[in-house]
């Protein structure tokens, strides 16, 4: 008998998220009604948010107070945005974790691209996602007259856990447009219309896109499943916790 419980009620298809920034795909495109998949399989889903998972009386607690008994427990709940702490991030800067969030892009950058005059996109972050975000821009907006895109990146080069030929690649691709490359480079806060950088003056911004980097979910320190706020579960290589036999952490949580 299972149990799936989630905020959502759709299963989003995340490998495809950053074409919504260019409109290649619609949101409609990359979800899945939660309930009828889970139903098909014989069991049941309840739409709802964990707060935390009463270990030691084998419970799972809900927002509103509900809880759900179980036998064994398989926590998969991802990763959260990891701002470092940088003053306006969350506020002023567009997160690229979810269709919704990634759709909210989109819709950002047409009516920035129907805007007369000259216009400036910041991403922060040079891994999988900016560089995603970067090619989705030039792939439907690389003939608007007055765009500039820059993208900041903390490491000392594009792609930082990825061979350095990944870097001269892009960079060669971007070399006729108006793209400028900030690597080596920190955020140290981010306002509606600039984005403050060590070593250099702030970048204008009419839309900022936050990709630069993830941590674990707060569910897993406050059901004791991590030591520390941030940090991700241990597990055994069969993804049991070690902390618990009858809790399992599975994908970016473990």
């Amino acid at each position: 008998d299972v149990t799936v419980i989630d905020r959502s009620p759709w299963f989003e298809w995340l490998p495809n998220i950053h074409e919504l920034l260019s409109g290649v795909k619609r949101p409609a495109d990359l979800r899945l009604p939660r309930a009828r998949l889970v139903k098909r399989a014989g069991h049941r889903f309840v739409r709802a948010e964990v707060v935390r998972i009463e270990v030691p009386d084998g419970a799972v607690v809900t927002s509103t107070g509900r809880r759900f008994p179980f036998d064994a427990c398989i926590v998969a709940v991802g990763g959260v945005d990891e701002t470092f702490g940088v003053p306006g991030a969350e506020r002023n800067a567009l997160s690229f974790k979810s269709v919704d969030e990634c759709a909210e892009i989109g819709r950002r950058l047409a009516q920035l691209a129907r805007r007369k005059g000259p216009a400036s996109v910041v991403i922060v972050g040079g891994g999988f996602e900016g560089i995603e975000a970067l090619g989705e821009i030039l792939r439907r907006y690389v003939d608007r007259k007055g765009l500039r895109v820059s993208l900041v990146e903390a490491g000392p080069r594009l792609m930082p856990k990825s061979p350095a030929s990944i870097d001269r690649a892009v960079r060669r691709h971007c070399a006729r447009h108006d793209v400028r490359f900030l690597a080596g480079t920190r955020v140290t806060r981010v306002t509606p219309t600039r984005v403050h950088v060590t070593g250099g003056k702030p970048l204008r911004s009419d839309l900022t896109i936050w990709t630069g980097g993830v941590k674990a979910a707060p569910l897993l320190r406050a059901s004791g499943l991590a030591d520390r706020d941030g940090r991700w579960a241990p597990v055994t290589q069969a993804l049991r916790s070690k902390r618990h036999h009858n809790v399992f952490v599975i994908g970016d949580a473990a």
